[in-house]
């Protein structure tokens, strides 16, 4: 879902479950960034319900983070507690060159 292009991101995640992917968790810069910036989408969108609704879809908007390498280093931010977070490998904090990014 590319919720960069629609004009109420909210909207489409509302009431969902998320998972943000990222190849690299270096500083967390990022990912935090990333998760920061949707969960404020999702609290504009709430207000836009009614009062009485709020509880219930903000329940059922799940977050989770999936990276291919998590990179074992101090972190610049901190997830919120509860999020799940999945790591397909821990690395050490050296360079890692993906194919893609050698075009």
């Amino acid at each position: 879902m590319d919720v960069g292009r629609s004009p109420n991101p909210g909207k489409l995640l509302l009431g969902k479950r998320i998972l943000i992917v990222d190849e690299v968790d270096d500083t967390r810069k990022t990912l935090g960034y990333a998760l920061t910036e949707l969960q404020k989408d999702v609290g504009e969108e709430l207000l836009t319900h009614p009062e009485s609704e709020r509880a219930a879809l903000l329940a059922a908007t799940k977050f989770a983070i999936f990276v291919v390498h998590n990179k074992n280093k101090p972190k610049l931010a901190e997830l919120p507690e509860g999020t799940p977070y999945y790591a397909g490998e821990e690395v050490e904090d050296v360079w890692l060159d993906y194919p893609w990014e050698a075009m």
